[in-house]
């Protein structure tokens, strides 16, 4: 960062020796210095952080059980069956995706589709529990 634009706030983190390795690898293949690249990493986590919000379900109602889906939007449609994983934080509030793997010779691809709030609402049980435990279709 340039000297004059920091705000001089000192940030001390505790790092194994595994995940010092892993930055100061980034970093060199980054070409930017390790500071640099944990600022860089830093702000992208949180711009890429999705809110949590309280919901009629829990973390255990939904968490790694599987959803057939069906999401729409004018330019896309997208379904499938696939699992829920769900984060809870300490306000009892949710973060629900639905993660698709499809698993190849040599090869694994996830696909995660992040559900907003309004989403969420729209989860159902599934009639038919042998093809899924739940449904969701918006």
């Amino acid at each position: 960062m340039a000297e004059g634009k920091a705000n001089n706030k000192l940030i001390n983190f505790r790092l194994s020796g595994e995940i010092e390795e892993a930055i100061n690898k980034a970093a060199e293949v980054s070409h930017q210095t390790k500071p640099e690249w944990m600022r860089n990493a830093l702000l992208e986590k949180a711009k890429a952080e999705r809110p949590f919000f309280k919901s009629k379900w829990e973390k255990g109602d939904l968490d790694e059980k599987a959803v057939e889906f069906m999401l729409t939007r004018p330019d896309c449609r997208i379904h499938g069956v696939g699992e829920f994983h769900v984060l809870k934080n300490n306000k009892d509030e949710l973060r629900i995706d639905i993660v698709v793997k499809k698993y190849g010779p040599i090869y694994l691809t996830e696909n995660r589709y992040h559900l907003s709030k309004e989403a969420a609402e729209q989860i159902r049980v599934h009639p038919n529990q042998e093809t899924a435990n739940f449904q969701l279709v918006i």
